[in-house]
């Protein structure tokens, strides 16, 4: 068992908190800048700046859009500032991944690229952003594991629970599971890159349908209410992803035979 006693502030200076989700997002993105600049060859310079404005606003946008949504309608009507927290979590990946996917092709439509020069090299970052993300999750005890009284559950502290309406048992990693299942991708799709000449878009939606499927398959583990045919809100919504990367990549194969 894991006693669970992680503090959510990394680092405080004066009156000026700094926490863990905010740091993972910084190095998310710094990641994603050095990537770009590293190995796309349609981005250089200014424009790989310009580009990471583009995609910070539309993922965090989308992120937030879908979090208030689909899953807590009711925190922002109460609290309409809410929205601007990010660093208390809430960020929903199908919000952010949909934010920046729109964000990127509007990008790329101002500057007549082509859409998926870019988006294919992002997918690697985004699985470390992905993976630094869950783990964050898990710092800040939220998105909890269904119960489970293994060698590595985990026991979150009492009043946690009471204020997720949670019983105190111990409990799946489940923000565990889904860093690892996230952090996998990145090599998978970096070889996939740098080894194969593959179709374009193939890595984009590529890995849209396997990470879709894998969280059908992971959200198992998590403590959500089920929406409809046993399925949580965001299996339900990962489900949607892969079905519409599918179509997409049967249109990708299609235009390149």
């Amino acid at each position: 068992m894991f006693q669970h006693n992680f503090d959510p502030v990394a680092l405080s200076i004066g009156p000026i908190s700094i926490y863990w989700y905010g740091l993972v997002y910084a190095s998310g993105f710094l990641f994603l800048y050095w990537y770009l600049s590293r190995f796309n060859n349609e981005l250089t310079g200014e424009a790989v700046d310009d580009y990471l404005v583009w995609a910070i606003l539309g993922m965090i946008a989308g992120s937030r859009l879908f979090t208030f949504t689909f899953w807590y309608p009711d925190q922002l009507l109460v609290n309409p500032l809410r929205f601007f927290a990010i660093w208390q979590g809430g960020m929903s990946f199908h919000g952010g991944f949909a934010g920046m996917t729109v964000a990127t092709w509007l990008f790329t439509w101002r500057r007549n690229l082509d859409f998926y020069d870019i988006a294919d090299h992002i997918v690697v970052p985004a699985g470390v952003f992905l993976g630094l993300g869950r783990m964050a999750n898990f710092i800040n005890a939220e998105l909890i594991g269904t119960p489970y009284n293994g060698a590595w559950c985990v026991s979150y502290p009492a009043e946690r629970m009471q204020a997720l309406g949670l019983t105190d048992v111990c409990r799946h990693p489940y923000q565990v599971y889904a860093a690892v299942k996230n952090a996998a991708l990145t090599p998978l799709f970096y070889t996939a890159n740098i080894v194969y000449a593959l179709p374009s878009g193939t890595l984009f939606w590529g890995f849209t349908w396997l990470y879709s499927v894998a969280r059908i398959l992971v959200d198992t583990y998590r403590v959500e209410p089920s929406i409809i045919l046993g399925l949580s809100m965001g299996q339900l919504l990962s489900l949607v992803f892969a079905a519409v990367s599918s179509y997409m990549l049967i249109r990708v194969h299609q235009h390149n035979e």
